[in-house]
């Protein structure tokens, strides 16, 4: 099974969820808040990775030489069909070993995310988000993303070698690159460019949409 199955899969799966969840909402009572932050430093040279379940990701970029960000959590009170989020377990995880940083919030059920992340410009990013959005502008890095339902809206400052993106349900776009092509084949799309940078982007969205701007 390759990986846009996989994604396919998971956002099949996650439309009921959804769609159970939306439900639930209706009749919940007013939702409880927790904030998280954390600092790390890194290099041009780090590889980093952000993972998590529901929510939004806000990206942005700075000159310093640490990662800065800030999360608040949102869970929702009990329901007829949802169990209440337990806020007490949430908590931010770092991975760091030499030039690896990986970023999680392992408890995550019937909770949702905001995360606001600043950065330098890095050797790698990949990012994981079941349902939400992913949006901002950052330095062209060698950039891995998987949605299984939801939209991307980035901006990469700088050139980049390959763009490859992929949407099961919904639509692909890439602006900036002269040399660039998209295909619709039913309801799927996919878009790619090349260029003359060191950047390699890959993007797999299971339902929604996904747009790259590329600023030099």
């Amino acid at each position: 099974m390759n990986r846009s199955t996989n994604v396919w899969t998971a956002a099949m799966v996650l439309i009921g969820a959804v769609t159970i969840a939306s439900l639930g909402q209706q009749v919940t009572a007013a939702d409880a808040e927790k904030y998280l932050q954390g600092n790390y430093a890194v290099t041009a040279q780090t590889d980093m990775k952000i993972s998590f379940g529901i929510g939004s990701l806000q990206l942005s970029h700075h000159d310093g030489d640490e990662v800065l960000v800030e999360i608040k959590a949102t869970a929702s009170d009990r329901s007829f069909w949802l169990s209440e989020g337990d806020l007490s377990k949430v908590e931010l995880q770092a991975k760091q070993t030499g030039n690896w940083l990986e970023l999680e919030v392992p408890e995550q059920e019937n909770i949702q995310f905001e995360w606001q992340v600043k950065l330098p410009r890095v050797s790698s990013l990949a990012l994981e988000l079941g349902i939400g959005e992913i949006k901002g502008k950052i330095a062209s890095t060698d950039l891995d993303i998987e949605v299984g339902i939801g939209d991307i809206q980035l901006t990469l400052m700088g050139d980049i070698k390959s763009i490859n993106m992929d949407v099961g349900i919904g639509e692909t776009k890439i602006t900036g690159v002269g040399n660039s092509s998209s295909e619709r084949a039913f309801v799927t799309s996919s878009s790619s460019a090349q260029g003359n940078g060191q950047a390699r982007i890959n993007i797999d969205v299971g339902v929604g949409e996904s747009h790259l701007i590329i600023e030099r």
